[in-house]
């Protein structure tokens, strides 16, 4: 009699596993996506939000230590949009991979332009970036990024 029992909760529990894993994956990129979102919409406050404030919060850029702490990414992230152009960020390749039922890695190969008035080109980066998403009593946050140029191919 116990080991049906037994065998129906392993069954259930892996069910919900499943289930919490797919959400994981799903909540991650679309919060990754709000994220580009705002930086699109020249909304520094909102991209801002998305920086986990964690002690721990650090991105790096083309392999060098670039920020500590998420005010220091926030004033980056101000700086940029109020450049005075439009921001075109376009992201492809998304890929998550849940690392727990709380955390993820969302990777995207990006390109960043920033449009003036002019409709011509001011200025424009890309590459790859990896963020680790956390979930935190507030929504999804990035708790570190990285992100480098395109490599050779």
């Amino acid at each position: 009699m116990r080991l049906p029992t037994l065998l129906a909760s392993v069954a259930f529990l892996t069910a919900c596993t499943t289930t919490a894993q797919a959400d994981t994956s799903a909540d991650a990129r679309a919060a990754f996506e709000a994220y580009v979102e705002a930086i699109n919409t020249s909304d520094a406050e909102t991209a801002a939000g998305f920086y986990d404030r964690d002690p721990d919060f650090h991105w790096i850029e083309q392999g060098k230590l670039r920020y500590t702490n998420a005010e220091e990414a926030a004033a980056s992230m101000q700086g940029l949009l109020s450049y005075g152009g439009t921001p075109q960020m376009t992201v492809r390749k998304i890929l998550v991979a849940d690392t727990s039922d709380t955390s993820a890695l969302v990777t995207a190969n990006f390109d960043f332009a920033m449009i003036g008035s002019d409709d011509g080109t001011m200025f424009r980066f890309g590459g790859w970036m990896s963020v680790a998403m956390t979930l935190r009593e507030d929504g999804w946050k990035i708790a570190a990024g990285q992100s480098g140029p395109n490599g050779a191919d």
